[in-house]
């Protein structure tokens, strides 16, 4: 049965692009197709928070791949589900694929934000309660966001969900939480495993002009945990790091980029993002326009 499933992923795969086929093009091509596309409007995705937008040269582009990675419990999760929630509010669609929470856990979150309460009302004394039930059926949830809970979930499966995604729902994006769950290898050959599916990502974000937003966790070292794979082949990687002893006050650094200048993130005293105290979401911290110590100005 597996070597079924393989067999037909890779003939799926082979529908979504020619495998057989090279695209060679002259320079004069190359030259025309530029020229051509400056008359169509750029695909570009703001992520709803500011100084990501700033970062990736207005937001998210189709065809390229972003990380964010960060040390255990420094927000992960929590990131990824503010920019869905962003996203299929301005009604872009993306699927959302969850290899360590429940799409339930996460959309707990959404739903609390729109709210203005606290997921724990979800599983706390508000459960019960009529007026709260009452407020959770009201909702009226904007549907761009498709969800796929599959704890750890294998690099086969990976594919032919990101397939799907394109193929059945025509999403612009993919958010995946979080890189090192998909599973397929052993640990002795875990680096390359990695490597492979980062390569993946990014090859398959191209050739089916999607973006690709992926999660991942550091290690002590303050590397990526399981090798560099994710910084080789992704367009840009960040760091998400907590402001000092600070509970509520965040900062990126950007480590990698390819298309755009270096871009100042804030910094341990000065913080960029802050989580909001009531629902566990990011927003740009209280609002600036501009971080005093570097020289980025945010354009609002």
């Amino acid at each position: 049965a597996n070597e079924s499933i393989i067999s037909l992923n890779s003939k799926f795969e082979s529908l979504l692009k020619s495998e057989y086929e090279f695209a060679i093009k002259s320079s004069s091509e190359v030259a025309k197709e530029i020229y051509e596309n400056l008359h169509t409007k750029a695909e570009i995705t703001s992520t709803g928070l500011a100084i990501f937008d700033k970062a990736m040269g207005g937001g998210l582009y189709r065809g390229k791949a972003y990380a964010v990675a960060a040390r255990k419990k420094t927000g992960k999760t929590i990131l990824a589900g503010t920019l869905s929630h962003n996203l299929n509010h301005t009604g872009h669609k993306h699927m959302f694929i969850a290899a360590e929470m429940t799409p339930l856990e996460i959309h707990q979150r959404v739903i609390s934000r729109d709210m203005n309460t606290n997921p724990l009302s979800f599983i706390g004394e508000n459960r019960d309660k009529k007026w709260f039930q009452d407020k959770v059926g009201e909702y009226k949830d904007p549907d761009n966001c498709y969800y796929l809970g599959d704890a750890g979930i294998s690099f086969n499966r990976l594919r032919m969900a990101m397939s799907t995604a394109v193929v059945k729902y025509k999403v612009e994006g993919v958010i995946l939480d979080y890189f090192q769950l998909v599973g397929g290898a052993g640990k002795d050959n875990l680096v390359n495993h990695l490597d492979d599916v980062a390569q993946w990502i990014a090859t398959f974000c191209r050739d089916n002009n999607i973006w690709a937003l992926v999660m991942a966790q550091m290690n002590q070292s303050d590397n990526i945990r399981g090798g560099e794979g994710l910084r080789l082949a992704f367009d840009q990687v960040y760091q998400l790091k907590r402001c000092g002893d600070s509970v509520n006050g965040f900062y990126c650094e950007q480590m990698d980029t390819r298309y755009t200048p270096w871009c100042e993130m804030g910094s341990e005293d000065i913080p960029c993002l802050e989580m909001d105290k009531i629902t566990p979401y990011f927003k740009d911290y209280q609002s600036v326009v501009s971080i005093t110590n570097s020289s980025i100005a945010l354009d609002y």
